[in-house]
């Protein structure tokens, strides 16, 4: 039961609300697989289960949850040759994360649903890596190649209606992103402050 996503059994959830897990431990009708030609990507792929799922929730006319009993019992890897194990490559992340974009914006049904869709993306994909115990703690080339990826992606997908769906403090570092400010992205997000005599 420990970092699970659900707690309770739930007939009809938004996709909003399943966009919070991409973990590939679902069930999907295989008529909505065929339907629509839905497959995992192939290869070595960063954040599949993403692309796939993010796929399957918007094309779902239901999303339920059940929570009575435990479906899966999950092992994990002791020999860390999963994917996930190791280090990210940004470029190679943030192309995933395009992919799911693509998916949100092109599934969506209306604007506001992509809108929100969009800035949950944004939040748990791209402004963690800016999360003070993290950027400034890794190496001055690989905060440049995050900065890089995330200044295109956010430039592109991050409009003044996704960035006011943002908290406070995750607007701010968009915002500084975008804007390429490392300064500011390395005290936490906030603006540096300027001190004068």
């Amino acid at each position: 039961r420990r970092g699970r996503s659900f707690s309770e059994t739930a007939p009809a959830i938004p996709a909003r609300v399943a966009f919070r897990s991409f973990t590939p431990q679902k069930l999907v009708r295989r008529a909505l697989i065929e339907q629509h030609g839905l497959r995992f990507p192939e290869g070595e792929v960063r954040l599949e289960d993403g692309i796939f799922f993010s796929r399957c929730y918007l094309l779902a006319s239901r999303i339920s949850v059940l929570a009575d009993r435990e479906y899966y019992l999950l092992r994990g890897r002791g020999d860390g040759s999963n994917l996930t194990a190791r280090r990210k490559v940004p470029a190679d992340y943030q192309a995933s994360v395009a992919r799911i974009a693509d998916n949100i914006a092109t599934l969506s049904r209306g604007p506001k649903m992509r809108n929100v869709l969009m800035a949950e993306l944004i939040r748990r994909k791209c402004l963690r890596v800016y999360a003070p115990h993290h950027f400034p703690h890794i190496s001055p080339a690989l905060r440049e190649e995050w900065l890089l990826v995330h200044q295109r992606f956010l430039t592109r997908v991050a409009t003044p209606e996704v960035q006011a769906l943002l908290s406070r403090r995750n607007r701010e570092r968009c915002i500084q992103v975008i804007a390429g400010n490392r300064d500011a992205l390395l005290v936490g997000g906030e603006p540096a402050a300027v001190l004068s005599s």
